[in-house]
């Protein structure tokens, strides 16, 4: 099996992939549908389709095509990637598929306790500032959960 397109070169030294959060933190995609959709995203334009074949999908993750439909699966589950079956025009013979990944997460729910919604993820995201917390600003947040605990 060819390694030419995951060993270091001048070329591919400095090629990536942007996976969204929501892709890597859905509970229910495994670590091989989260490597399919970082492989889908590599090969794909900026509509986020490409036709990359099974084959090149399954010797890219070393694994078998099988295992490659198995994975698009929990992606098409998730709503993170649509396939289209092709079939040539005048033979009829099977062409690769039309790969089409979602970047932006279709799938909005709501929380358990709270009215506003917002796009899964079991983890909480903080965002940075350059205001930092006072002492105070601290103890009276600990304050205020212990009190809410103790009620």
């Amino acid at each position: 099996m060819p390694n030419s397109d995951s060993t270091p070169s001048p070329d591919n030294a400095f090629t990536f992939s942007i996976i969204p959060e929501w892709v890597l933190d859905h509970e229910e995609l495994s670590h091989g549908a989260v490597r399919l959709y970082g492989i889908l995203a590599r090969y794909s334009d900026a509509d986020g389709l490409s036709w990359a074949s099974r084959t090149t999908l399954a010797n890219r993750l070393r694994c078998t095509p099988i295992t490659i439909d198995r994975w698009a699966a929990e992606l098409v589950k998730a709503k993170a990637l649509t396939i289209k079956r092709r079939k040539g025009e005048n033979t009829n013979n099977n062409l690769t598929n039309l790969w089409t990944i979602h970047r932006v997460a279709t799938q909005v729910l709501l929380p358990n306790n709270t009215d506003d919604a917002r796009v899964v993820s079991s983890v909480l995201h903080r965002t940075r500032t350059k205001r930092t917390k006072t002492k105070k600003d601290k103890t009276q947040l600990l304050d205020e959960l212990i009190e809410k605990e103790t009620q």
